[in-house]
């Protein structure tokens, strides 16, 4: 997967959370503010490493992003959030986090790579 293609993946992430948690009246609780900052910060990050905008080491803003990845699970699967999702909606969440998390794993691994393998 290219780092267009996960970025996209993460901007989609950001609005669908963004709709599930204003549906669900939560946009203004700890825990609605706490996951949707995740959520945006995300695509910010990601856009930071594959742009090696602010330092020379893209692993640093992948490991932000990756933070926080699990950071939104971890908000996501608890109370309040948890108990007012409708329970297909947070299962499709939790799924489309999971596949970001690995298309992000499967990206560090090809950078780590391309750090091995000389010019």
């Amino acid at each position: 997967m290219t780092a267009v293609l996960i970025w996209k993946r993460g901007m989609r992430l950001a609005h669908t959370l963004y709709a599930a948690i204003e549906a669900a009246g939560l946009g203004e609780t700890e825990a609605g503010i706490k996951i949707r900052k995740c959520a945006l910060a995300v695509p910010s990050l990601l856009d930071e490493s594959f742009n090696d905008f602010r330092s020379s080491d893209p692993f640093a803003s992948l490991e932000q992003a990756e933070n926080c990845i699990a950071n939104m699970k971890l908000v996501l699967s608890a109370a309040p959030l948890a108990g007012a999702l409708d329970p297909s909606d947070l299962a499709l969440l939790l799924e489309e986090i999971d596949s970001l998390s690995c298309a992000l794993d499967l990206y560090r691994g090809r950078l780590e790579h391309q750090e091995k393998t000389p010019a």
